[in-house]
């Protein structure tokens, strides 16, 4: 069950962040962390 008081702070809380200029949405990148796709592995 949520609160919907929490839930009415945090629409208040954000729609005062994106007046300020705030970007509160996520951002996610799926590529490796550093960097390159792909993966070389040498056998000797």
């Amino acid at each position: 069950m949520v609160d919907p008081v929490l839930v009415a702070q945090h629409e208040k809380l954000e729609l005062e962040l994106r007046r300020l200029g705030v970007d509160t949405k996520p951002k996610y990148n799926i590529d490796p962390p550093l960097g390159g796709g792909r993966l070389h592995l040498f056998n000797e």
